[in-house]
């Protein structure tokens, strides 16, 4: 798996896209702490950082309604059906401006529908502004997943809360490690970036 996805490689994409997104990964680490190296891991694992060829090549209304009729997933698609037009309507945007994975997730961070009514948000805070195909909102919404999964700034060195918080996003034992990889990485580079503080006697 890590060499399928390339780990090595989103490390290295990682760096240059926390850097050309560094303000805003500067404010969202100011909210509750949760590194930016964490949140770009994910975001490199989910669409290989926003990259326009991981958008979607499906319709995620016309994906959900043939998961309902040719497959046994139809309180899935019923209920992401529902939350496809909810949140359709709370952003003013028309269910097929959403492309979407196969599997009916969107957006740069793959979120299915009733994940993006429970935790995208928009990074200004305007319901009417939320767009999953905002880089900016992806990293708070991304953000805003973790915390409600129980991660902070108070845990984020804790292993089994990293851990915990990445696998409620995707539940899969591999997936999780993939991830904490990129972030150890990226995270080893940046610190390693930061300006020596150390006072002069």
């Amino acid at each position: 798996y890590f060499t399928l996805i390339g780990v090595d490689d989103k490390v290295e994409k990682g760096k240059k896209f926390i850097e050309n997104h560094s303000e805003i990964f500067n404010r969202v680490e100011a909210k509750h702490g949760i590194h930016k190296e964490l949140i770009a891991a994910i975001i490199g694992v989910e669409t290989n950082f926003a990259d326009q060829q991981q958008r979607g090549k499906f319709y995620a209304f016309n994906s959900l309604v043939s998961q309902y009729i040719f497959t046994n997933r139809t309180k899935f698609a019923v209920r992401e059906i529902t939350a496809l037009y909810k949140f359709s309507r709370m952003t003013g945007h028309p269910p097929q401006y959403f492309t979407s994975s196969y599997a009916g997730a969107i957006g740069w961070g793959q979120f299915i529908p009733s994940s993006l009514l429970a935790f995208f948000i928009d990074s200004n805070g305007l319901d009417d502004d939320i767009d999953p195909f905002s880089i900016e909102d992806t990293i708070f919404s991304v953000e805003n997943y973790l915390y409600k999964n129980k991660l902070s700034g108070e845990n984020i060195g804790d292993y089994d809360s990293k851990y915990k918080a990445v696998f409620a996003y995707n539940h899969s034992d591999v997936y999780v490690k993939a991830v904490l990889f990129i972030y150890d990485g990226l995270r080893d580079y940046f610190s390693s970036t930061l300006p020596d503080v150390r006072t002069e006697k």
